[in-house]
């Protein structure tokens, strides 16, 4: 199916995963084409639990970040893009992060984002699972923090 100059198409994968394809061709891609890959069951999940104005800017960001590196996004220009008021879409921004579908670094205006990797991939399915180990490994390094159980309230004088 064709939306604007974007083609869509929907797939089925041999382990019965359904994906919708979107063609990439811009200014930026100025030898061949480039496919991003939106997980169904994530927009699905997406379209059920976001508002319209949450759910347009989920839509939008592929334009501007990565599934694959932490950029910056300044909200007044997706704002500008999207007629939407800047706090719209830091709300949305919010709620995105809180579910899963993008994924925060920093604060204030050192803020980075980049996308889920549950949400979909752009670049091949060996790309895909290398950096799924590797987010994986990233994780397990991290320290964990563990309850002391006891008493928890703070000592009395």
């Amino acid at each position: 199916m064709t939306h604007g100059k974007l083609r869509m198409v929907s797939l089925v994968a041999d382990d019965g995963r359904r994906y919708v394809v979107r063609e990439e061709k811009g200014p930026e891609h100025r030898y061949g084409t480039q496919f991003m890959i939106f997980f169904t069951e994530a927009l699905t999940d997406a379209a059920a639990r976001l508002s319209g104005a949450e759910f347009r800017v989920l839509g939008r960001l592929p334009r501007h970040l990565s599934y694959k590196d932490f950029r910056p996004l300044r909200r007044e220009t997706l704002a500008a893009e999207m007629n939407l008021s800047g706090a719209a879409v830091s709300t949305a921004l919010k709620r995105l992060n809180e579910l899963g579908y993008i994924e925060r670094k920093g604060t204030g205006w050192a803020t980075q984002w980049r996308l889920s990797l549950d949400l979909g991939w752009q670049g091949t399915v060996q790309a895909y699972h290398k950096e799924r180990r590797k987010r994986a490994e990233e994780a397990a390094k991290q320290p964990k923090l563990q309850a002391i159980p006891g008493d928890a309230s703070p000592p009395t004088t």
